[in-house]
């Protein structure tokens, strides 16, 4: 079966902050992905991105993976500070 990547990378200068909010909003994927049905779309991470630190910035990413995983970020509020990447060329 065929399946697209969506990376959601998150910067932030303190590094825990950085690490709880890729968290938080790993867990608000999963719900609403729960809510509306979305079995097919995983929701990988959090995890820090690689490099872990780059510019002063911590990096944290979140990996969709499916079939439409656009359909989640379309029922869902992305947060200020969040990159969205479609179809990755690198997952670092």
């Amino acid at each position: 079966p065929f399946s697209k990547y969506i990376r959601l990378l998150y910067f932030d200068r303190n590094k825990d902050r950085c690490e709880r909010e890729a968290k938080r909003f790993a867990k608000k994927l999963n719900t609403v992905a729960s809510q509306w049905g979305l079995n097919d779309i995983d929701v990988l991470g959090p995890a820090p991105a690689y490099p872990s630190r780059q510019r002063g910035m911590y990096r944290w990413n979140i990996m969709l993976r499916g079939a439409k995983p656009e359909l989640l970020l379309g029922k869902t509020y992305i947060p200020q500070g969040w990159l969205v990447d479609v179809d990755p060329q690198a997952m670092a």
